[in-house]
């Protein structure tokens, strides 16, 4: 399937899970998305997330330095682990997402106060491509597993610093999301 933008059919949104719709505990995961999108023709799930000016925009992830200015800081979770299931007249899960990472460029101060420039992967958005059987009403449900996937913390075989994401928080789609399965 052909993901250019140009080609895809109209995407419908899918309510992230919140304080704006019912829920008041957010992991960091759920506030770093900044959409979740159904493409119907293409069986196509794609979650968007915030760029670092997006999170200085809505009071994100900030801190004042030793100059007492404040400084933006990059998104936590830059290598999500994502989950996802459909149900409805069948059930259809997934644990592969696509990842498609933006490559950010980080200026880092050095010994000496040299300015180093850095690229860092994060991902942009993951992709869900589903199939079903039969079209349908599906109830979606997207759990936000990981902030860091593990990859990002394997240390000469040793697993550092990885945490499951708020158990009582997992899910990042509203409770009662569902789409319309096209064939």
């Amino acid at each position: 399937t052909n993901t250019d933008r140009s080609s895809l059919s109209l995407p419908n949104r899918i309510d992230v899970a919140g304080k704006d719709n019912g829920s008041d505990r957010r992991t960091a995961l759920a506030t770093e998305i900044q959409s979740i999108r159904h493409f119907p023709r293409e069986g196509m799930i794609v979650v968007q997330f915030k760029q670092t000016s997006d999170l200085d925009q809505a009071g994100g992830v900030n801190s004042v330095g030793s100059d007492g200015m404040s400084q933006s800081h990059s998104r936590l979770c830059k290598d999500p682990f994502l989950a996802g299931r459909l149900s409805g007249p069948f059930l259809s899960h997934n644990f592969q997402w696509e990842k498609h990472f933006l490559d950010l460029d980080v200026n880092k101060n050095g010994n000496g106060g040299h300015v180093k420039n850095e690229t860092t992967k994060t991902v942009d958005k993951m992709i869900w491509r589903y199939d079903t059987p039969e079209p349908g009403q599906y109830f979606v449900e997207i759990l936000g597993i990981l902030c860091n996937d593990v990859g990002l913390h394997v240390n000469n075989g040793i697993f550092k610093n990885v945490c499951l994401e708020d158990s009582e928080s997992l899910r990042i789609t509203h409770g009662n999301a569902s789409i319309h399965v096209v064939h």
